[in-house]
């Protein structure tokens, strides 16, 4: 008989609760994954991964060149890994991954996948907020950088895999169950054990960017502006649902717009460094646009302000003198930025006056 599978539905969109999908002969399935709306099967022996509605239809299929590791999904996203070809008697995997929206029928990103030396990968997920994970068995969590911006990647660049947290000692105790927000959910178990999900104790490993402790503040604000950035990425492009941006906005206040969080952490860590008279560093904070989106002209205006404010003593004064050099230099970005958006809007008002309108 040939391989099927089939697929309940907890909530019928009219009278059926069940569907079969049937595969080809000689076909056995190696990994599955379910959607929102779809299913996912990788077969072999002939290393394709099939892609069907929930109620059978085929949406489509792809031959890989490597053997399935695991496949994730969430929502409308597909992620797989897979070996890299001609590394599977490696005694250290290769893996390579590929993310797919379904819906869209495109693919987001695709590349290596990085583990730490000697490791493999030990889970794989998809957070809440639709931003892929992965942890190997040294205990090294990483996220997949989707949204485009630096941030902590060194240039803007899309498929970038950041590490943004380390397990204590190496997670033996923790077993991965979910991330949200800018955490990773874990059930304490005992060194090798499993557990048993009726009395398991979560604890949440909160996101750090592996900066060091000395560099606390910094560290603060790169995070919050990887994770905004790809908060505004995925609801730009419909990663998430209406209902989960809902929530997400709700969790983050109703009156916060989109990037206050960021300026607020990044003109802490400004204030800290003025404070702590280490105006150098203030200084590159603002030079470098170490902060991406929050380090904005309006921004570097405000900072100059405040940094004048707070220039009490002579030794501050060059702070200010040096901003306002900095901002002099962007002015003539800024400038044609302004009137890139002025003709956006409308054009030229001097040729809108030609034009002949209609009677």
């Amino acid at each position: 008989a040939s391989p099927r599978l089939w697929v309940h539905a907890a909530s019928p969109l009219f009278k059926a609760t069940s569907f079969e999908h049937a595969l080809p002969e000689g076909e056995v399935v190696e990994a599955v994954a379910l959607g929102r709306h779809f299913v996912a099967a990788f077969t072999s022996p002939l290393r394709v991964l099939r892609v069907h509605a929930l109620t059978g239809i085929p949406l489509g299929t792809i031959a890989c060149a490597g053997s399935v590791v695991c496949l994730v999904a969430h929502e409308d996203l597909l992620l797989a890994i897979t070996r890299s070809p001609g590394t599977e008697e490696n005694a250290e995997p290769a893996l390579e991954f590929a993310l797919y929206g379904v819906a869209a029928r495109e693919r987001l990103a695709v590349g290596a996948v990085p583990l730490s030396p000697g490791s493999s990968l030990r889970w794989a997920g998809i957070s809440t907020e639709a931003l892929p994970v992965t942890l190997d068995s040294a205990g090294v969590l990483r996220a997949l950088a989707l949204s485009g911006v630096s941030g902590p990647t060194i240039a803007p660049a899309a498929g970038e895999w950041v590490p943004v947290a380390e397990l204590e000692e190496r997670g033996a105790q923790l077993w991965p169950v979910r991330a949200e927000r800018d955490a990773l959910a874990c059930a304490e178990v005992k060194p090798g054990g499993e557990p048993t999900f009726m009395n398991a104790k979560v604890r949440s490993v909160k996101f750090r960017l592996p900066f060091g402790a000395d560099a606390e503040a910094p560290e603060c604000v790169m995070r919050h502006s990887f994770l905004g950035a790809h908060m505004r990425f995925a609801g730009e492009v419909g990663l998430i649902c209406s209902r989960k941006r809902k929530a997400a906005w709700l969790r983050g206040g109703r009156n916060v717009k989109p990037r206050d969080g960021e300026t607020r952490q990044a003109m802490k860590c400004f204030d800290n460094l003025v404070r702590a008279n280490q105006l150098e560093q203030a200084y590159e904070v603002a030079r470098c646009g170490f902060f991406g989106q929050a380090a904005s002209d309006e921004q570097l205006v405000q900072w100059i302000e405040e940094a004048k404010q707070a220039a009490g003593d002579s030794d501050r004064e060059p702070l200010a003198t040096k901003l306002a050099e900095l901002l002099d230099a962007r002015q003539p970005q800024l400038s044609a930025n302004d009137l890139s958006q002025d003709a956006e809007e409308g054009g030229d008002p001097a040729e809108q006056s030609t034009q002949p309108q209609a009677l």
